[in-house]
């Protein structure tokens, strides 16, 4: 048997480094907190529209909780159990509980009902009967809400005139 050449025993391949790995996006470009977001946003937007177009279905089944059109009266606490309670004797009534969940939110959440707020006032129950009163944690819960409302609102013109200004006239010619 022969020797091995010197020059065999020299030759190495070279050892080659993997790249690091990049972090791929999917293809729509977001990662994964901000599809969350987007999933949480468009969640809440259809909760809120389901419950806007439940509303009337919900008037008709409890007529006595508000019985005037778009004037709301504050709904005692634990009523989503009444509901549940009323649903589950009423199969048929053409409402889910999640339905009822929706209305209540959407009602809850606009500043009409919120602006009813005030120490001592009367809540009602399903029937329109006063249950129980508005503490004062409710009335400072509500202040907050309308107050984060009224900001949002205040800033979301201010928002869309800095966005209009910094676009500029899309007409003008770049020189």
């Amino acid at each position: 048997m022969a020797p091995p050449a010197p020059d065999a025993e020299k030759t190495t391949t070279p050892v080659t480094e993997t790249p690091p790995l990049k972090k791929q996006l999917p293809p729509s470009g977001l990662n994964k907190k901000q599809r969350k977001y987007l999933r949480r946003k468009q969640e809440r937007r259809d909760i809120l529209r389901n419950g806007r177009q439940k509303l009337p279905l919900f008037r008709q089944l409890f007529p006595l909780l508000w019985p005037e059109d778009n004037a709301f009266r504050p709904i005692k606490v634990g009523i989503l159990s009444d509901v549940e309670m009323f649903i589950n004797e009423n199969p048929g009534c053409g409402l889910s509980l999640h339905d009822c969940r929706c209305v209540l939110s959407w009602v809850t959440g606009r500043l009409t009902y919120l602006c009813l707020f005030s120490h001592g006032a009367a809540r009602y129950d399903l029937d329109g009967v006063p249950s129980g009163t508005v503490s004062d944690r409710d009335v400072f819960y509500a202040r907050q809400t309308t107050e984060r409302i009224l900001r949002f609102l205040d800033r979301k013109p201010a928002d869309e005139a800095l966005l209009t200004t910094s676009q500029g006239d899309r007409n003008e010619k770049n020189d």
